[in-house]
């Protein structure tokens, strides 16, 4: 068991919980990641998306020891979900000047259970 594990590297934080099964040889971990500023480091690389800046991403890893790589971790479904509403809403529904929902917004909002 990995039980609230962290690290980082320069400005890149992880940290998370999983499991490890070395009898199975197979691993599922919530990785959660941070870039903490625009920069992966001080000399580091300079990260132009605003969007994942100061945010923890939510990835689920899983797979089997022999055919782990670079598939093997994928953003968390609910995260992805939440920031497409959140985007969605952001760019294309804003209240009119007397504050009335817009008949879109209402449409957009059962698209995602609300």
């Amino acid at each position: 068991m990995l039980q609230n594990y962290n690290t980082g590297l320069g400005n890149l934080k992880i940290r998370g919980d999983g499991t490890i099964n070395l009898g199975k040889e197979k691993f599922a971990i919530k990785v959660i990641t941070r870039l903490e500023g625009d920069r992966t480091s001080e000399t580091g690389c300079a990260v132009k998306s605003r969007k994942v800046r100061d945010r923890d991403i939510p990835l689920l890893c899983k797979d089997k020891f022999a055919k782990a790589g670079k598939s093997s971790c994928q953003p968390d479904p609910d995260f992805v979900k939440k920031l497409l509403q959140k985007e969605l809403l952001d760019k294309f529904i804003k209240p009119d000047k007397d504050g009335k929902e817009k008949p879109l917004e209402s449409l957009l909002k059962g698209l995602f259970g609300d």
